[in-house]
């Protein structure tokens, strides 16, 4: 829905635990079902790789209450932004000037225990509220933004539905909170500022897709070849021809919708867990390309800025995917949530 000087851990931090209880119902609605037999494979723990000198650019990420930066091609780490105790970052976004970074907050504390959506400027000397939980009527969460800077696109849980929120726009000047798609998660916007994609979830078949509309979420509908057990935070190639995701398993046949899958069997069970891995596919479908074969848990995906690269954030840690010959390094130990892959300047 955390690094080397503060690091939280997700899976042993009873305080992270309870703040990321407010993603529970997004990540419910995004993963759809469940796995294949291929679940019962451990993920692949690849060997460290301290640097890798011709990938570009600065990766960033969130852990715990702070906002981490490092250059893959020297290993450099260095600390962007950090929040008061208690309260968290998730799930980073930069804007189309490279200037700043939207991402969810997390307060554990009651009665303000929900996330709120913040922009921090990229040297972290600025960090201030956008909207707050209350006033959009749910945690907020995966904000990503418009090519133009004047929106950015995020999730709005108002109650516990295992269909989800709503997509919302945020006006990055200021205005009401618009609700774009019912039961949508991980908006997002190509860079011609003409497509929406997002991931759905079909409930009753237990699966997950991509799907596109207008920016506006109008015209809405599936892409084609994109169904599987589980899809996740999709992001788009810098020309916009293509899509990178995340998903569990195998794609499934467009059939798959009619088969009904028990609603509380093993596939549910075992939809947070290995396999998880890259995917690409072209933005109007087709067959996905596997971009890896780590068997992660619920990665998130960003491109390099040169289109050559894919980066991963997953629970064992940080990769690159050299897409020209499919190597993939992992550069880093588990190290919190989200992932941005900037231009350095």
């Amino acid at each position: 829905m955390f690094s080397t000087t503060s690091r939280v851990s997700p899976r042993t931090s009873s305080a992270v635990a309870a703040l990321m209880a407010a993603l529970v119902v997004m990540l419910v609605g995004a993963c759809g079902g469940g796995n294949t037999d291929t679940s019962t494979q451990g993920p692949v723990n690849l060997p460290l790789t301290s640097s890798v000198p011709d990938a570009p650019g600065t990766l960033v990420w969130s852990s715990g209450n702070t906002i981490q930066a490092m250059e893959p091609a020297t290993g450099k780490r260095t600390r962007l932004a950090t929040l008061p105790e208690n309260r968290y970052f998730a799930s980073p976004a930069l804007s189309p000037d490279g200037r700043t970074i939207a991402a969810a907050t997390f307060q554990v504390k009651p009665p303000e225990a929900g996330s709120d959506l913040y922009v921090v400027s990229r040297d972290g000397s600025e960090v201030k509220p956008l909207v707050k939980f209350q006033d959009a009527g749910g945690s907020l969460g995966y904000p990503s933004w418009s090519p133009d800077g004047a929106f950015i696109y995020a999730i709005v849980n108002p109650s516990a539905s295992p269909e989800g929120g709503w997509i919302v726009r945020v006006p990055v000047g200021g205005g009401p909170v618009e609700k774009l798609v019912k039961g949508g998660n991980y908006p997002v916007i190509s860079p011609d500022g003409k497509t929406l994609v997002f991931t759905k979830t079909d409930v009753a078949a237990q699966t997950g897709e991509l799907w596109r509309a207008n920016p506006d979420g109008t015209d809405a509908r599936p892409i084609p070849g994109t169904r599987f057990a589980g899809v996740l935070r999709p992001v788009f190639s810098p020309d916009g021809e293509a899509i990178g995701f995340s998903a569990n398993a195998e794609p499934l046949q467009a059939s798959a919708s009619s088969r009904r899958r028990p609603l509380f069997g093993p596939a549910v069970a075992l939809a947070h867990g290995v396999p998880w891995d890259a995917w690409t596919v072209p933005i109007d479908g087709g067959t996905p390309v596997r971009r890896s074969s780590i068997r992660e848990d619920q990665p998130v995906l960003a491109w390099s800025p040169d289109g050559q690269w894919l980066g991963m954030n997953g629970e064992l840690g940080v990769y690159l995917i050299r897409l020209s010959d499919g190597k993939v390094y992992r550069i880093a130990d588990r190290v919190g949530t989200g992932l941005i892959w900037l231009t350095n300047s």
